[in-house]
């Protein structure tokens, strides 16, 4: 692919040396607008895109993109409506290449224009040469763009970088040298010189107008002739310049991080222009930050910023491309009246939580009349117990001041719903329902009789797996083992009984006498609490992937790990799903439900329909299957090969066959027993076994004091 480095390295030297000066600060805090301009909305890529090269709209008003295949040797033409989402495909544009560059060693590239025509570039993988074709009715003719740097510097093929065109399809051309051509459109071989570098130093960006090109640099945007070339005075570019500089609108971090799109169709000039502080608009006279940095969720790690393009008049759509996470396309709808946030949601969680601070942004980016807070209960800082946090929110329910909804991993959600905390969400649910296909058990996990309570996002399965040869093999005592004997063998019941607690305990110590290792208390309690210890000193990693363990507990939280159990084994274990009664269990999470007493009852379903919708459900990531089927299915038709060595062993993982999906598909369906994750009965019951397994309380007062405790917590 082309790498564009030199320049973005020049240019913020460039910037580094320039700029605006005595200039007023802006808070750039993360904190949201009171005036909100646009909704950000992704657009649904094809598959099979690696990179999309340039967006336009035709001048039968459809939209037309032209993009890279991920073979990255050839391409295709796709066209949608304005208004629309559903790209169409057109036509791959390999085959109007000549010959010659149809071999596999070079990168075909196109960029199409409003009337149709296409620009392609045929580029040499090897020796980095470029070779440029006009393919107008289906015929290719090469031209040259060799350009005449001013004496700085001779220009090659190769220097050509960006490709614009205007309304009326006049290609703009840009090098890597920071200087704009107009190609002349009856004879391309032919350019007009807009930029002189030695005048007006690097451009971020440009934008072609039916009439001008409008060039954005280190402090403001200068317009030209497309007719001529020549520079214009404008009197409202002026004084944007000035308010560009006063407010700090810069983003010198990236050249790639700048975009402008300039209407100047009507009496005044309507520009946008977005970059990593956020997006503004200047309009009648005035610049102003229409969406706060925390609010765009465009510029992400590895993302270039390619161009954007108008979508009728009130929106445009933004073109995002990356080597890493493949294309990405954007829509910004201008919201046409500025209004005040009308509603400000409080989210609860335990524990810190990345997947739900990622669905709070995209829900915010999609709803920006909404913003959300969330609360965390147990941090770093305030160093409480569960139980105390727990405690905290509690309270601050009852007092009328507590959070609209609460993520409820490690809760006892069946007391919320005893207590008639939560808000019946049954209709949600069934709207759902109606649009999806779900892992019933699991959606209704907190169903009592015709009412849904609460929702889980995801679900985890969990597994014990056995060395088909066990011979000698001693256990592995991973992190896992003791929340997970936990969870299938203490919590059949709500109560948890003296007995029960007692042979759970014999379970840990059987476990513990196998591992060689020494441990203190401390390493005892992060062991139980499912944390990791060092690799090195539990050899976890190691046992993992040479298979020297007879016995493995472990979660299955993704589709990664059925490929290891599955495919990446080669027969030497076999695993089965942990039960009880004969019922697969499951363990809930990312388990959502909104507070019965909320003033913005309204907010809240509709942060929950999102959690639940296919939108939210793509969004999730981190670990869990989705409760939504298809989701899922996708996930594992997706497993790619791959191979994990360590200095022990190299283990090959291989995609998954039809049939296995469905035998996947199957036992994700046949969980049936919901796993209870109160964090604060495993709290009481981890403390007390530390005390036993260190030998400071025997087995019977050890499993006394838990069951009494629990009983003291659970009547509260």
């Amino acid at each position: 692919m082309k790498k564009r480095a030199l320049l973005v390295l020049l240019v913020a030297v460039m910037i580094l040396m320039s700029g605006c000066t005595d200039k007023n600060s802006i808070n750039d805090s993360g904190e949201k607008e009171n005036t909100v301009g646009f909704r950000i909305s992704d657009i649904e890529i094809p598959e099979g895109i690696l990179q999309i090269n340039n967006i336009v709209r035709g001048e039968d008003g459809l939209f037309y993109m032209s993009a890279i295949n991920e073979d990255c040797v050839s391409g295709s033409v796709w066209k949608k409506g304005t208004g629309q989402d559903i790209w169409e495909k057109e036509y791959d544009y390999e085959p109007f290449f000549p010959d010659e560059v149809r071999t596999g060693e070079y990168e075909l590239y196109s960029y199409i224009s409003p009337k149709g025509d296409l620009y392609g570039e045929a580029f040499h993988i090897k020796d980095k040469t470029r070779r440029i074709f006009r393919i107008k009715n289906n015929v290719a003719e090469e031209i040259s763009f060799q350009i005449d740097a001013s004496g700085i510097e001779q220009g090659t093929d190769n220097s050509i970088m960006d490709y614009r065109f205007s309304p009326d399809g006049i290609l703009v051309v840009g090098d890597e040298k920071g200087q704009l051509y107009i190609v002349e459109e009856d004879n391309p071989q032919k350019t007009k010189e807009v930029l002189d570098m030695k005048e007006d130093g690097y451009y971020w960006d440009y934008y072609v107008s039916a009439e001008n090109i409008y060039v954005l640099t280190e402090q403001s945007i200068d317009m030209y002739s497309l007719a001529t070339g020549e520079k214009i005075d404008n009197q409202e570019l002026e004084n944007f310049s000035e308010q560009f500089c006063e407010m700090e609108a810069m983003a010198p971090e990236s050249y790639a991080s700048q975009r402008i799109i300039v209407d100047d169709s009507g009496e005044h000039l309507h520009i946008i222009l977005e970059n990593k502080k956020g997006v503004f608009e200047y309009d009648n006279g005035m610049l102003s930050r229409q969406m706060g940095a925390a609010g765009t969720n465009f510029i992400k790690a590895g993302h270039l910023i390619t161009g954007m393009e108008w979508d009728g008049k009130d929106s445009f759509v933004e073109v995002l491309d990356s080597v890493q996470d493949g294309a990405q396309l954007l829509k910004f709808t201008k919201i046409n009246e500025s209004y005040h946030i009308s509603e400000k949601l409080s989210v609860f969680t335990l524990r810190e939580n990345e997947e739900l601070q990622e669905l709070t942004k995209e829900f915010m980016a999609a709803n920006p009349e909404v913003e959300i807070d969330i609360e965390v209960g147990l941090t770093e800082e305030n160093g409480i117990t569960a139980s105390d946090a727990i405690r905290k929110l509690n309270t601050k329910i009852l007092a009328g001041d507590g959070p609209d909804v609460i993520l409820m991993d490690g809760l006892n959600v069946n007391d919320y719903i005893e207590k008639k905390i939560l808000l019946e969400v049954t209709d949600t649910y069934e709207e759902i329902k109606n649009e999806n296909v779900l892992f019933d058990t699991v959606v209704e996990t907190y169903r009592e009789g015709d009412a849904v309570y609460a929702i889980p996002g995801r679900f985890e399965l969990m597994y014990e797996t056995q060395k088909n040869d066990a011979g000698s093999y001693p256990a592995m005592y991973s992190a896992e083992m003791a929340a997970i004997l936990y969870r299938t063998n203490l919590m059949k019941n709500q109560t948890v009984e003296k007995e029960a607690i007692a042979e759970y305990y014999k379970s840990l110590e059987e476990l513990y006498k196998q591992c060689t290792h020494d441990m203190t208390e401390q390493d005892m309690y992060k062991l139980l609490e499912n944390q990791q210890l060092l690799s090195e000193d539990l050899q976890e990693e190691l046992a993992l992937y040479s298979l020297d363990a007879s016995r493995i507990y472990g979660y299955l939280n993704g589709v990664q790990d059925y490929q290891f159990l599955k495919n990446g084994s080669e027969g030497e274990l076999s695993y089965r799903l942990l039960s009880q009664d004969n019922k697969i269990m499951y363990v809930p999470i990312m388990v959502f439900g909104v507070v019965k007493t909320t003033p913005h009852k309204d907010a809240s379903l509709a942060f929950l329909r999102y959690v639940l919708s296919l939108d939210g459900q793509k969004n999730f990531g981190g670990r869990g299957f989705s409760i939504n089927k298809m989701i899922t299915e996708g996930d594992l038709q997706g497993v790619k090969e791959n191979t994990v060595s360590n200095d022990v062993s190299i283990i090959d993982f291989s995609g998954f066959t039809d049939e296995q999906i469905e035998d996947i598909l199957k036992e994700l369906e046949s969980a049936q027993l919901a796993a209870n994750t109160d964090e604060v009965v495993f709290e009481i019951v981890k403390n007390q076994a530390v005390s036993y397994l260190s030998g400071s309380l025997s087995l019977d007062e050890a499993a006394s004091q838990a069951e009494r405790k629990i009983r003291l917590y659970q009547a509260e």
